[in-house]
């Protein structure tokens, strides 16, 4: 996946055909539908400062080098790993294998969202995790 994105960056025909390919991995299909993801792709063209192609592909090369599983055991504060079950940049597989990795973590699926929970539906996240911190300060 993340050597696709890399190749992509260099072979999208313009800016535009590169987001509108690189957010079908990263919005749900109803962000699509209701034209959340076209939104963002208008802003994000509109932005004034935009990444550099080769500046997403170094972040893309950390990104997959990047192994810091061993040290998540001496994470020590309350944790909650929410991920997305229509995730395909990282499927709830992936959040599981962190929540596991962390002494006391919760673990929890955000039904029908995708990778960006937050801007798709940032009420029902931002809900989720003012629970969360609400159980743990108690």
């Amino acid at each position: 996946m993340t050597r696709f994105w890399h190749w992509l960056v260099t072979e999208a025909p313009d800016e535009r055909a590169l987001l509108e390919a690189f957010f079908l991995w990263i919005y749900s299909p109803r962000a699509h539908a209701d034209g959340t993801v076209r939104r963002i792709i208008d802003e994000t063209l509109a932005f004034a400062h935009p990444q550099a192609a080769e500046a997403f592909q170094r972040q893309l090369e950390a990104f997959m080098r990047h192994d810091t599983l061993d040290r998540l055991p001496g994470i020590t504060k309350p944790t909650l790993v929410l991920a997305g079950e229509r995730d395909i940049a990282m499927p709830p597989r992936l959040g599981r294998i962190v929540a596991d990795a962390v002494p006391g973590a919760r673990f929890e699926v955000l039904p029908g969202e995708a990778h960006q929970p937050f801007q798709e539906s940032p009420d029902v996240f931002n809900a989720r995790v003012v629970a969360f911190w609400s159980e743990v300060d108690g």
